[in-house]
This record gives C-alpha cells, sequence and structure tokens, in this order.
C-alpha cells in the first residue's frame, strides 16, 4: 500500500515536471517570434546607422581628432603643447 503512494506521488511529480517544461517551451516560443518580429522591425534602422558610419569614416579629408586638436579647429597654445 505504501508503495503505491509513492508511486502516485513519483507520477504527480514526473507530471507536474513534463506540464512545467510545455509551458516554458511556448513560452520561449513566443518569446523568440516577439524577438524576430522586433529584430525584423528594426534592422532597416540599424543598416541605415552602420551606412552612416560608414559614410562618416570614408569621408575625404577628414582628419582623425589627435591630442592637441579639437572638433572646432587646432585648439589654443596651451592644448598644442
Amino acid at each position: 500500500m505504501l508503495w503505491t503512494v509513492f508511486l502516485l506521488a513519483a507520477a504527480a511529480g514526473l507530471l507536474v515536471v513534463v506540464l512545467f517544461a510545455v509551458r516554458t517551451g511556448a513560452r520561449l516560443r513566443g518569446f523568440g517570434a516577439e524577438l524576430e518580429l522586433a529584430r525584423a522591425e528594426l534592422e532597416p534602422r540599424v543598416d541605415a546607422l552602420r551606412a552612416a558610419t560608414e559614410r562618416a569614416r570614408n569621408t575625404p579629408g577628414a582628419e582623425a581628432a589627435r591630442p592637441g586638436r579639437t572638433i572646432i579647429g587646432a585648439g589654443g597654445a596651451a592644448q598644442r603643447g
């Protein structure tokens, strides 16, 4: 009789684990679909930002900032050292 109780408890525990796994899997599939939708929506924006970055890097006459240079120009004598 006692072994029957243990067997039923083990079966109930196994059923709980299986149901939890099924619910978690369904939830993850839903999150995956939502992530794909968001990625598809943001992809054109990311591509535009990457293209703008490449254009900025390849601008003729563009000069990287060095110590002593500011965005505005060469800076003062104190900045030039």
